[in-house]
């Protein structure tokens, strides 16, 4: 996480990627793989600020799914800018859902839980 002021955060999602998979981008056609994609809680005491942005990704077409695809390899950062309006500590929960691809096969999809601790603002 990187405090941005006394108000704003960036949260920062890091994925390492094992030598030879994928994992795709927020941004994927419909009856392709399963687009990474953030579920973020409802709370109280912060709201967020645009959406999820994630660096320009490898755009390839993809044969197993018969289309363009945007993918990852090795390291990717996803970011999310939040707002804190409390002045309690706060919890900002939720889970990603992903996918992940070699050249050969797909891992079914997976949901992985986080959990940021944001401070007031002051």
């Amino acid at each position: 996480m990187n405090k941005i002021s006394n108000t704003e955060a960036e949260l920062v999602f890091t994925a390492n990627i094992d030598k030879g998979w994928h994992l795709y981008s927020q941004d994927i056609p419909e009856g392709g793989p399963i687009p990474t994609t953030f579920h973020i809680e409802k709370g109280m005491g912060f709201f967020l600020t645009g959406t999820v942005t994630e660096p320009k990704a490898t755009e390839v077409f993809d044969k197993q799914f018969d289309m363009k695809v945007k993918y990852f390899s090795t390291k990717v950062e996803f970011r999310q800018k939040v707002r804190v309006v409390s002045t309690k500590p706060v919890e900002v929960k939720g889970y990603v859902e992903y996918m992940c691809c070699d050249d050969e096969q797909c891992l079914p999809p997976n949901e992985v839980p986080f959990t940021f601790k944001l401070e007031p603002s002051k």
